[in-house]
């Protein structure tokens, strides 16, 4: 069997401190918290499921993530803007893909944009000597609805986390044809993107959480007004005065 990880600096630059500062100011996981509510609407207004689904495709590339543990280190990773790319070495092969894509189950195709998945996590590896090896992998979508199913329903953010998450099973491969290996990509500002682990050296069974940027119009799809008047729903920016 193969048995390989990679392994990769860690840098903080300075203006990583600075944001842990406003951290301190920011308010996420409280519900009726103090705080302005973050959305990518004019006060939550969307009027149209095409201005929906614009924002839905422009947030794929827009999700972050942080205390993520892989099995050799203690440090945790965190990223900005993060997508998957197949590895070289240190080179990246192409673009980043900001979407999972893989085989269900029965064998079908299948591609979940980033804007739609709160989390996976790794089920199972299968290394194999003659072919690429493989991740088994358990999606949580949310939410699982439709731009216009949201704004036809109207829901609280109550009712989104209620009733509009499902999980997906699927495989993907840990390797391209050119034996280049699968990561999570993420940069920092307007730097290049760079690794921040292989996805083989993820723990299994332990959740990889996808989040939102801590800004004010951060571009969170289904935070329309219905959601975001809600009193759980968490996401909102709290300033100094």
């Amino acid at each position: 069997m193969k048995a390989r990880g990679l392994a990769y600096r860690v840098s903080v630059p300075a203006c990583l401190c600075l944001l842990v500062f406003l951290g301190l100011f920011q308010d996420k996981g409280f519900g009726n918290g103090p705080g302005d509510t973050i959305t990518p609407y004019k006060d939550g207004i969307a009027n149209t499921p095409q201005e929906i689904e614009k924002v839905r495709v422009q947030s794929s590339s827009r999700r972050v993530i942080s205390e993520v543990r892989t099995k050799e280190s203690k440090v945790p990773k965190f990223g900005d803007r993060i997508g998957f790319a197949y590895l070289s070495g240190d080179r990246i092969n192409g673009e980043p893909q900001f979407d999972l894509r893989g085989t269900t189950e029965s064998g079908e195709d299948i591609t979940i944009p980033l804007s739609d998945v709160k989390s996976f996590t790794i089920l199972k590896v299968k290394n194999h000597w003659f072919a690429r090896d493989e991740a088994f992998l358990e999606v949580t979508i949310f939410p699982s609805l439709s731009p216009a199913e949201l704004l036809q329903s109207q829901p609280s953010y109550s009712q989104l986390t209620e009733s509009y998450s499902k999980q997906i099973r699927m495989w993907v491969f840990l390797e391209n044809k050119d034996k280049g290996e699968l990561c999570m990509v993420g940069k920092k500002w307007d730097d290049k993107y760079e690794a921040l682990f292989a996805i083989r050296d993820l723990e299994l069974n332990v959740p990889v959480v996808l989040d939102w940027p801590k800004i004010l119009k951060a571009p969170i799809w289904w935070a329309i007004k219905s959601v975001i008047e809600d009193d759980k729903y968490p996401y909102r920016v709290r300033f100094l005065k």
